[in-house]
């Protein structure tokens, strides 16, 4: 990914901001989350087959994300496809790689959506090999959370083409893409809410 791009409009996180979010998603940042979140991305079965329509679930942490998720891609495969680009008068459950692009997409777009309340929304992504937040007795790596640029969007356009220009970042496997996006609805909804 073009890390001019990442950095370009936001921030470094800081140590206040991962404590705090570590704290209030795992319970604890001093010690390190379970390995799964660091794994896990929003991943398709092969498209076109049984099951197609379906987020591969592990059997650990992440699958209460990853239900919720597969939740709004049904609803939007069974409902809101009819008026999309990639609509076809095949299956709907028996989706290509395209739809399910598109049902992910749409998913992700609309639970963010919905969480901002009409305010801004807040993303995080990555960074390369910076780090910007010491380890520490209270704060232990995750080699992800220290490294993570924040942005804040409109709920419309803004996030629609940043979504799209960052999606690879939560659906290539063996990724952070569900903590990436878990984080990025934390911070939408707000720490207090």
């Amino acid at each position: 990914m073009n890390k001019e791009f990442i950095t370009q409009g936001g921030t470094p996180i800081t140590a206040e901001l991962a404590t705090d979010l570590r704290n209030l998603v795992f319970g604890t940042a001093a010690i390190p989350m379970r390995a799964e979140w660091l794994q896990t991305s929003f991943v398709f079965g092969a498209p076109k087959e049984e099951l197609a329509y379906g987020l591969r679930s592990p059997r650990n942490a992440t699958r209460g994300l990853l239900s919720v998720v597969q939740g709004f891609v049904l609803k939007y495969l069974l409902f809101a496809r009819k008026t999309s680009r990639v609509a076809s008068l095949t299956d709907p459950l028996l989706a290509t790689a395209d739809m399910q692009r598109e049902a992910l997409f749409c998913a992700l777009l609309e639970i963010l959506r919905t969480i901002s309340d009409k305010g801004k929304v807040t993303m995080v992504l990555p960074s390369e090999d910076e780090v910007f937040v010491d380890h520490s007795a209270c704060y232990f790596h995750d080699s992800v959370t220290e490294k993570l640029y924040v942005f804040t969007l409109s709920p419309n356009d803004e996030l629609e083409y940043f979504l799209k220009r960052n999606f690879k970042y939560f659906t290539e496997e063996e990724t952070p893409g569900t903590l990436l996006f878990l984080y990025s609805a934390v911070l939408t909804r707000s720490m207090g809410k």
